[in-house]
């Protein structure tokens, strides 16, 4: 698992405080049109909003696309923004050279195309955060063409109903007819300024001086229903499934066993479950191989910050298994994990997720490892609960003595050993420690009930 930072979150504190929110994208909520109104064939066109994306699966995944292929903004499985235009015939694709990968801060992205050009001469060009890219043309056949519009669009997801977005939407505008100067830096400035959103007028006319094609936003003065009410002028929008504003964030610090490492992908990893099915935008700033000193300096450095962004997330902390093979005692690792809940902003919901064992030597019942997992564990338990009653996620517990039956499994002859020695079942484990998909799935019930027995969701 790759580690991942914590990361500057000034764009969506932007977003919020000029009120539009950002919604959520996935199989079960997107947006379709039947057929987007207007201006027949045009040439040029453009595009502007912010993205957040929660998982890579190395898969192209749609932000817009009009049926045929006509006009498509996705996501590419290289996590580069691709843009392509066609007519049926002739042909124009372009890509970003930066990335938007999960777990990156939200950026904001504007696009312009003219293909009223033979191939070599057309323009296709993309800013993001304010700043041009050099674009990568992948394609770029036949002669000047045009688009039509004409037949269903998705946003958030294939016209067909496939490839979704799994991330967040805001300020979701798409031009057809013109293409935004955005080079211009008063254009720029009307959706984009200094890092944050700026109101581009109650239609969207505020950029070119007329209204765009698409102008969805979910404006907080107005609700989130209002998302899909096209603000455009291209006419319906219809929502599949709930227009769904991110609601309190999760902010967890932790080693791979919170990062999610043993999955067979990162869309099967106990915290993208969890935050797929609670809905909830999970950061997660899981390292791994760090000791819980490590993990404790990143939240001692991050935490202000977090408290002044996010005056409303709730925390899940983890950490203290490496620190066993770093030397440490369980009074040491108490004490950390003591400085990390101390860290939590009074009055916000957290839990502690304790340590887990496996099939390292010692951590077998009475084994030497064994004793420092079981006293940090009941030392952690009592101090955190000292806070806040229930934040204690005794995952250890839980998948031993619980999770095969949750799960509906029958524990093997393994695993009725592993049990007999306390130590997690091996049908729950990808090696010594780490879990297999079956794991995550029991760690995303423990930790989700812990979640909510503190009132976290």
């Amino acid at each position: 698992m790759a580690n991942r930072r914590f990361f500057d979150t000034t764009a969506w504190r932007a977003i919020q405080g000029f009120g539009p929110g950002r919604v959520l994208c996935s199989a079960d909520n997107h947006w379709k049109s039947a057929g987007l109104a207007g201006p027949g064939p045009a040439s040029a066109g453009g595009a502007s909003f912010w993205l957040e994306t929660l998982f890579d699966d190395g898969s192209n995944r749609y932000i817009f696309h009009v049926e045929g292929d006509k006009i498509v903004i996705s996501r590419d499985g290289n996590n580069r923004l691709r843009v392509a235009l066609s007519n049926g015939g002739d042909r124009f694709v372009f890509t970003s050279t930066s990335t938007q990968k999960a777990g990156r801060a939200p950026a904001h992205w504007a696009i312009a195309w003219d293909v009223n050009a033979p191939a070599g001469a057309r323009t296709g060009r993309i800013w993001r955060n304010g700043v041009e890219e050099t674009v990568i043309v992948l394609t770029d056949t036949g002669n000047a063409f045009s688009i039509y519009k004409g037949g269903i669009a998705g946003i958030g997801i294939h016209a067909a109903n496939y490839a979704y977005l799994n991330g967040f939407l805001s300020e979701f505008m798409v031009w057809y007819g013109e293409a935004p100067d955005w080079a211009d830096g008063s254009v720029l400035d009307s959706v984009y300024r200094h890092g944050q959103a700026v109101d581009p007028g109650q239609d969207g006319s505020r950029v070119t001086g007329t209204a765009p094609l698409v102008y969805l936003s979910a404006r907080k003065e107005l609700g989130p229903s209002t998302w899909s009410t096209n603000r455009g002028t291209g006419g319906a929008i219809t929502t599949v499934g709930t227009n769904i504003v991110a609601r309190r964030p999760i902010i967890g610090y932790g080693d791979s066993l919170l990062a999610g490492t043993g999955a067979s992908s990162v869309a099967a990893n106990w915290g993208a479950q969890m935050s797929r099915a609670q809905e909830r935008w999970f950061w997660n700033n899981g390292i791994g191989g760090e000791t819980a000193d490590q993990i404790n300096a990143r939240l001692q450095r991050d935490i202000a910050q977090h408290v002044t962004e996010h005056p409303e997330a709730a925390y899940i902390l983890e950490g203290g298994y490496n620190s066993i093979g770093a030397g440490q005692t369980a009074a040491q690792i108490i004490a950390t994990a003591q400085e990390m809940i101390d860290a939590v902003p009074a009055g916000a919901k957290f839990i502690y997720i304790g340590l887990p064992n496996g099939s390292t030597s010692g951590e077998e019942r009475d084994g030497a490892r064994w004793q420092i997992i079981e006293a940090a564990n009941a030392g952690i338990k009592a101090y955190a609960e000292t806070r806040l009653p229930n934040s204690f996620c005794d995952i250890r517990r839980y998948l031993i003595d619980d999770a095969l039956t949750d799960l509906g499994l029958t524990p093997t002859a393994q695993d009725a050993a592993d049990i007999n020695n306390d130590v997690v079942p091996t049908q729950l484990r990808r090696d010594d420690i780490h879990a297999n998909d079956l794991g995550h799935d029991a760690w995303e019930i423990a930790v989700t009930a812990s979640l909510t027995a503190v009132g976290a969701l």
